[in-house]
């Protein structure tokens, strides 16, 4: 028993071993292209703008300039500023995949916040090197690997009631010259170390644009 325990640990060592020496030799792969960051300021785009209004900073894209808004009782976040207009934002754009999204008209000025530590620019939206495309969770973010998902993924090619459009979430991002995530294929429900959770494995993913 006590060899075969002892033959098991050298067994998990190692391939946690390869599993590391993996996803460091992806980050520093010196043929990889670098990760390109960019600082979101979307255009105005036409057409004929909804009426709404904006209460709080944005939770999708932790950063000056981004709100969270509201048209009726539908909620929109993030909506970005968007210099050199005044009293209209966009909402709705998607820079991954090109949609220029739609004209927020305010009616009412947007609320007085001190800047705070979360208003750091961070990542929104994430383009990955298999195509795949993340976003923030603006809710209840699921469990995956004992961390919490922050993003979850997306085939944007792939039909919206379509299976094969998910792509998991991802719980981590490495930076470097080259970003990395680790996605999960699935989640797991309830919180770290709950008994009976399910277990799966992160796989290390490049990153091929940022969006903040």
């Amino acid at each position: 028993m006590i060899i075969r325990t002892g033959t098991a640990f050298v067994a998990i060592a190692a391939a946690l071993m390869a599993l590391g020496s993996h996803a460091a030799a992806i980050a520093a792969d010196p043929g990889a292209r670098a990760t390109r960051v960019e600082f979101y300021t979307p255009k105005l785009p036409g057409g004929a703008p909804r009426d709404g209004s904006c209460w709080t900073e944005s939770i999708a894209a932790p950063r000056p300039g981004a709100w969270r808004c509201m048209i009726g009782n539908a909620i929109y976040d993030p909506c970005f500023e968007a210099p050199p207009a005044r009293g209209e934002l966009v909402c709705g754009a998607n820079p991954a995949t090109g949609q220029s999204g739609f004209a927020l008209k305010l009616t009412k000025p947007l609320p007085e916040i001190t800047p705070r530590a979360s208003a750091i620019p961070a990542p929104w939206m994430i383009l990955l090197e298999d195509g795949s495309v993340c976003e923030r969770f603006t809710g209840t973010m699921p469990m995956a690997g004992g961390e919490a998902a922050r993003w979850y993924c997306y085939d944007p090619s792939a039909p919206v009631s379509s299976s094969a459009r998910n792509r998991g979430v991802v719980t981590k991002i490495s930076q470097g010259r080259v970003w990395t995530v680790d996605r999960y294929a699935q989640s797991q429900e309830g919180p770290p170390g709950e008994r009976g959770s399910m277990r799966v494995r992160a796989q290390r993913v490049r990153v091929a644009r940022v969006w903040e």
